[in-house]
C-alpha cells in the first residue's frame, strides 16, 4: 500500500486511470523493482477497485485494462543452507522464530501466525495447523525438525507455554524481514513465500 498511496494517495478514483497506471509501473521498474513485486502491487490496487465498485464508489476498475509484466517462472527462488544461515544470523529471536517455522513446516504466514502452543507437541515431535486456520480448512500435521523444536522450546522460556496462548500471534513482520534479507545481502525476489518453496525444495 504504501508505494500506491505515494503515487494515487491524492487522487480520486475516477483519476486513476490506465495510463497513469502503466506510468506507475514504469517508474518502478525504473527503480529496480522486481516483476513481481509491481504486478502484486498491482493486484492490491485492482482489489481496491473491486471493493469500491461494490461499495458503489466506483463504476469502473482500470487495473483490468492494464497488462501486468509476465514474469518469468522457470525457477522457484528457495534458499541455500548458506543463505537460510545468513538470513537467521541478522534476524531478531521471535523473527529467527518465525522464520524456522515457515521454513522446516511449510506452513504459510497466516497459519503460522494463528498456532498455539497446544498445536506443538514436543513429546510426539509434532506441530499442526488446524483446519480453521488454514487456506485449504483441512488441518495438517507436520514433523518437527530438531532445529525448530530447540527454536520453539528456547521461544517458550521467553514467552510462556499456556495451550491456549499463541506461539507468535499477531506480527508485522515484514519490514524486520526485508532489512534481515538486505543485512544478509539476499536479493529482493527473496520474500517470505520463499520459506514455503525452500520447505517444499
Amino acid at each position: 500500500l504504501q508505494p500506491l498511496t505515494a503515487t494515487f494517495g491524492d487522487k480520486r478514483l475516477d483519476q486513476i486511470n490506465p495510463f497513469g497506471i502503466e506510468r506507475y509501473m514504469m517508474e518502478r521498474k525504473t527503480a529496480g523493482k522486481a516483476t513481481a513485486t509491481i504486478n502484486r502491487e498491482l493486484a492490491c490496487l485492482k482489489s481496491l477497485f473491486t471493493s469500491a465498485m461494490a461499495w458503489g464508489r466506483a463504476t469502473t476498475n482500470p487495473v483490468k485494462q492494464v497488462k501486468l509484466y509476465k514474469l518469468n517462472n522457470g525457477r522457484i527462488r528457495y534458499l541455500t543452507n548458506e543463505e537460510q544461515m545468513a538470513l537467521l544470523s541478522q534476524c531478531s529471536l521471535k523473527l529467527r522464530t518465525l522464520i524456522l517455522m515457515a521454513a522446516d513446516t511449510g506452513f504459510r504466514a497466516g497459519e503460522l501466525q494463528a498456532l498455539r502452543w497446544g498445536d506443538v507437541s514436543f513429546k510426539n515431535n509434532t506441530i499442526t495447523v488446524q483446519g480453521e486456520n488454514a487456506k485449504n480448512g483441512e488441518t495438517r500435521t507436520n514433523p518437527m525438525t530438531a532445529r525448530l523444536s530447540l527454536a520453539l522450546q528456547t521461544w517458550m522460556a521467553q514467552t510462556g507455554s499456556g495451550d491456549a496462548d499463541f506461539v507468535i500471534g499477531k506480527y508485522s513482520y515484514r519490514t524486520a524481514f526485508e532489512n534481515a534479507r538486505k543485512k544478509a545481502g539476499l536479493g529482493e525476489d527473496v520474500v517470505f513465500h520463499t520459506l514455503r518453496h525452500t520447505y517444499i525444495s
